[in-house]
């Protein structure tokens, strides 16, 4: 659930407490609290805040993706391979 998928990133990847996690993004600790215990839906608002002050992408929030969550099959690893080709390109490497 995307509460969830908060409290992780908070506890485990920033590893800030929910005051520190609230102030940071201009939101109520109520707020967070209510959202990571699945009692409250977060709203666009919400979301944008979390994935700015926090420099997350909305992904990890809404779906919890890491890289090292991802089960690649043989489309998946074309497609990543594609991407990076066309970052290394970009970036003149």
């Amino acid at each position: 659930s995307i509460g969830k998928n908060i409290l992780r990133i908070r506890t485990e990847i920033l590893k800030m407490n929910l005051t520190q996690f609230a102030a940071k993004a201009h939101i109520s600790r109520q707020n967070i609290d209510r959202i990571e215990k699945g009692e409250r839906c977060m709203n666009a608002d919400t979301l944008s805040r979390l994935c700015y002050f926090h420099n997350i992408s909305s992904d990890t929030i809404l779906y919890g993706i890491r890289f090292d969550d991802i089960r690649l099959d043989k489309d998946n690893k074309r497609e990543i391979a594609a991407c990076l080709d066309k970052a290394k390109k970009l970036l003149n490497l």
